[in-house]
């Protein structure tokens, strides 16, 4: 048997539908089940791709059936798969988790649905794909509604404000309030403003709803629909705080069907102001340069590149395989996850510079090798160019094109690249291409830890003694020499730390501290509270209120311990003693011969 229309997205797209010869109405697939519409217009196939199992309505009577040749040939077209290399790896397994979580079925009304709807406590999260059914396809799901025809299970995932999050079911959630009134003119999108009220399209003629709005229902048929019952299953976590069981219950769902991916989840469950910031970012037209075709930029994969950025520029030493689960525990975090806006400001200033580099650096669309957008170029090239935002050569375009030609970084970016080591090497790759000068000397001020400081920005007062300390780290903005015994054994005595300045910090995190005039080098943790953490366990954590007296500085991003810093090959020339920091001196004449240069 010939099919007329490809159904290769039957599962991929809510109620796609396709016409099939001498099932010459519509194919309309939603998740776990198959609804074939025979000629006769009376013959009803529902059939679970699962199973060999059929069930034929006939006038409204059931009856099992054997497998049909139909719902085989459209299994034969469901694996042809799109060769855009976006997001590589996307199935890869995450760790096992055990599942704190409770689920309850329901079968509320659909009146009930629409004033849950009114009253907001019935949501569609900002995520969501948008309304993509036609009319037709809107009103063939209201008919099976008043044929009682069986209609698949919605599914809510309860938020810890007691909303109900629609994580399944949006197409026909939305086509119900459309067609009843309940989502208005003012609150429809304004490409959705053709749904409101809408009439049935595509029914039979002799059916007795078509060509009617709601209002045109009889009294008996308003109450009809208004009183149908579906099926719904709640999900709620056991301990909302913890979203980590509730993204993995999503990703065992999709197993079933093509219904979210990881970012879609992380869209609904993450919801707070650094989601809204991703959505909002996502619209910078430079950024929208950066890609050719809807394929791209499907399904929030756009969304997750930002993510991959910010979350690799700001805690790639801690990444760890797979990279859904890096992204995921970067978005809970709540220091991100409800991001106050002047720290938003700082994170959107540093996107777009770095978009608008790249862009007027290396064109539109220049992440596109072989089939489509490389999401490990992408998040390569931009992390090399935010670290050097300020030093851009030139030649950075033909730096480009040595480096898309390099065997190491095409095999980093295309085999195993979210590989601890495939996303270390093909940044560390992506900068000695482009910035080849990454190895040139500069100085920066050097502190003596502890010091005395007012509450605010120390680094910016001249009062507060300093040297100058020569590196080859270009995202070090300043150092500290360590005095104490608190962060060993990881950091000792006479050891020097390079700080990025930044006003946030991750948990886990290494950071330099203003707590009440004193500055102190310690492990960020906040969970339930915060605290000042130090690595030795003679030391007691530092709590930190809300009202206390608190900034953090920076973030360490390097650490040269104090053997690494002494050249007993080398002697001062004024005492004899080993040289400090590629000088002539040795420490204590390098602080003078530093204080008399100033």
């Amino acid at each position: 048997m010939k099919q007329k229309s490809s159904c290769k997205h039957i599962f991929k797209n809510f109620c796609t539908l396709s016409i099939c010869e001498n099932y010459n109405k519509y194919c309309i697939g939603e998740k776990n089940c198959l609804f074939f519409i025979k000629s006769d217009n009376k013959t009803i196939i529902v059939q679970n791709p699962h199973n060999s199992r059929n069930e034929e309505y006939i006038g409204g009577n059931k009856r099992n059936i054997s497998k049909t040749i139909v719902s085989k040939q459209i299994h034969n077209n469901l694996d042809s798969k799109n060769n855009n290399d976006f997001l590589e790896n996307e199935d890869e397994d995450s760790d096992f988790q055990l599942f704190d979580i409770s689920t309850t079925s329901i079968t509320p009304n659909i009146k009930s649905l629409c004033i849950d709807w009114s009253d907001k406590t019935l949501q569609i999260p900002k995520y969501q794909r948008k309304f993509v059914w036609t009319i037709k396809q809107s009103s063939l799901f209201i008919e099976s509604l008043m044929l009682d025809l069986p209609i698949p299970t919605l599914m809510f995932f309860i938020d810890e404000n007691e909303n109900n999050i629609i994580i399944d079911g949006q197409q026909r959630m939305k086509s119900l309030l459309y067609f009843l009134g309940t989502i208005t003119k003012e609150e429809a999108p304004v490409k959705e403003q053709k749904y409101i009220n809408f009439k049935l399209q595509g029914l039979q003629e002799n059916s007795p709803w078509y060509n009617k709005k709601f209002s045109d229902f009889s009294e008996t048929d308003q109450k009809k629909l208004r009183n149908k019952k579906l099926n719904v299953t709640l999900i709620k976590l056991k301990n909302p705080k913890d979203l980590t069981s509730i993204f993995y219950i999503f990703e065992r769902l999709n197993k079933g069907g093509t219904i979210l991916n990881a970012q879609e989840i992380r869209n609904c469950i993450y919801s707070g102001s650094f989601n809204d910031f991703l959505l909002e970012l996502n619209k910078y037209d430079n950024w929208r340069k950066i890609f050719t075709s809807d394929e791209d930029i499907c399904r929030q994969k756009d969304v997750e590149l930002i993510l991959r950025f910010f979350a690799l520029y700001d805690d790639l030493e801690n990444y760890k395989k797979p990279m859904k689960d890096f992204l995921s525990k970067y978005m809970e975090e709540p220091s991100i996850r409800y991001m106050e806006k002047s720290k938003l400001d700082d994170k959107e200033q540093l996107f777009k510079r770095t978009v608008d580099a790249i862009i007027m650096c290396l064109g539109e669309k220049p992440f596109h090798i072989k089939n489509g957008l490389n999401s490990s170029v992408c998040d390569a090239v931009m992390l090399a160019f935010a670290n050097h935002i300020n030093n851009i050569p030139e030649n950075v375009d033909s730096n480009y094109e040595k480096l898309k030609q390099n065997k190491d970084f095409y095999s980093y970016v295309s085999k195993s690249s979210n590989d601890v080591n495939s996303v270390v090497q093909r940044i560390s790759i992506a900068e000695s291409f482009l910035f080849p000068n990454l190895g040139e000397i500069r100085s920066i001020k050097l502190y003596d830890l502890p010091v005395s400081a007012g509450v605010g920005n120390w680094m910016d007062d001249d009062n507060i003694p300093f040297e100058l300390y020569q590196t080859n780290n270009l995202n070090a903005d300043f150092a500290v020499k360590v005095s104490g015994d608190s962060m060993e054994p990881k950091i000792c005595n006479g050891d020097i730390l390079l700080i990025k300045k930044q006003s946030d910090i991750l948990t886990s995190d290494i950071g330099i501290f203003i707590y009440y005039n004193k500055v102190y080098c310690k492990k960020f943790v906040k969970a339930k509270a915060t605290y000042l953490m130090s690595l030795n366990q003679q030391y007691k954590p530092i709590r930190i209120e809300d009202k206390d007296e608190f900034i953090i500085n920076g973030k360490v991003i390097d650490i040269i311990h104090i053997d690494n810093q002494i050249d007993s090959n080398k002697k001062c020339v004024q005492c004899g003693e080993p040289v400090w920091n590629n000088s002539n001196y040795c420490w204590e004449h390098y602080k003078y011969h530093n204080a008399e240069s100033k």
